[in-house]
């Protein structure tokens, strides 16, 4: 086999090597972005539940007749737990983030690896680092043909500087 020949069949070894990885990383990737969005979406709706029970809790306050009414303080304590889960969906999203940072970061060194395996294996085969060898092949009498055969003599003339020129004009 020729030298490219062998590069191309080590570099299609090493896709083959790597594609499944790779793979199986892009898919949990694209599973942790989904995980990302879905607790920020979560995120937002426990923040916009947060925000409606305090302001229902404080509009009964200010609007109702009683300020420590049995109602008022059930609502003022639903949004103090709203608040517990909104930091807490928070943080879940932050996980979900730092998952995903990860799990590119995996991504990224897997394909680094796989780069520098190829460009490895591009320098074995570069055809500077070939060794070339010459083979004499020997002509036969009957590899030649000639159709004319002429002898061309053209003078030429060499000044005091060393520089030969044509005496006369050669035609191109």
């Amino acid at each position: 086999l020729a030298a490219r020949e062998v590069r191309d069949l080590e570099i299609e070894k090493l896709k083959t090597k790597y594609s499944s990885k790779m793979q199986t990383l892009k898919n949990r990737l694209l599973t942790a972005e989904q995980r990302v969005q879905q607790k920020e979406q979560e995120a937002k709706r426990v923040k916009m539940e947060t925000f409606l029970n305090l302001g229902t809790s404080l509009l009964g306050a200010v609007l109702g007749n009683k300020l420590a009414s049995r109602t008022n303080l059930s609502k003022a304590g639903t949004a103090a737990k709203s608040f517990g889960r909104q930091a807490q969906k928070q943080s879940d999203v932050a996980r979900a983030e730092e998952s995903l940072e990860s799990i590119q970061k995996q991504y990224d060194e897997l394909e680094q690896q796989f780069r520098s395996e190829v460009d490895e294996v591009e320098s074995k085969v570069n055809s500077h680092n070939l060794e070339l060898e010459a083979i004499e092949i020997p002509s036969r009498k009957t590899d030649i043909r000639l159709k004319r055969l002429a002898l061309i003599w053209i003078p030429w003339q060499v000044d005091a500087t060393g520089i030969a020129t044509p005496l006369v004009d050669i035609p191109t």
